[in-house]
């Protein structure tokens, strides 16, 4: 949980028309829950975010090459399937074994990131940026194990035999 709300702070920080209060605030929140980190949850929050950070970073470099190759396409979907082979390379160069079982969907904490699939990665139509639809395969997280419950359940089946 405290991954996921780091997350939404860290998209606040980066929003250029965001309220610099909030900010700010997020600013404060996010050094105090990192400051409480142990040293493997510092290296579990700083693999699982510099690999989703490469996800914003191709979508920065894809903005760049939008604009450098807007003139050598006669279409916008031309454009578009060239940025998405362009995608495709660097989903498939993005590294995944240092978070398989660590990383989560920033949109969903129950599904763990196993791999990408870059096949199925694709730019979206926009007029100014480049946004990314990337598809990952996924897991659900196992649920939290809660063994002395499952203790009393079993001792209560056995009971009404």
């Amino acid at each position: 949980m405290r991954l996921t709300m780091v997350r939404t702070f860290a998209v606040v920080l980066r929003s250029p028309n965001g309220d610099a209060a909030l900010a700010a605030a997020a600013r404060r929140l996010r050094a105090r829950i990192e400051a409480q980190f142990d040293r493997a949850q510092a290296l579990t929050y700083t693999r699982v975010f510099d690999f989703f950070e490469n996800f914003t970073a191709t979508s920065d470099l894809l903005c760049e090459v939008k604009g450098a190759i807007e003139k050598d396409y006669d279409t916008k979907e031309q454009m578009r399937k060239a940025l998405t082979a362009r995608l495709f390379d660097e989903c498939s160069k993005t590294p995944v074994e240092s978070v398989v079982g660590l990383a989560y969907l920033p949109t969903n904490p129950q599904c763990m990131v196993h791999s990408i699939v870059a096949a199925k990665s694709t730019v979206l139509p926009s007029a100014a940026k480049v946004p990314i639809l990337v598809t990952f395969e996924v897991s659900d997280r196992p649920p939290p194990s809660h063994h002395h419950h499952h203790h009393r359940h079993r001792r209560h089946d056995d009971d009404d035999d």
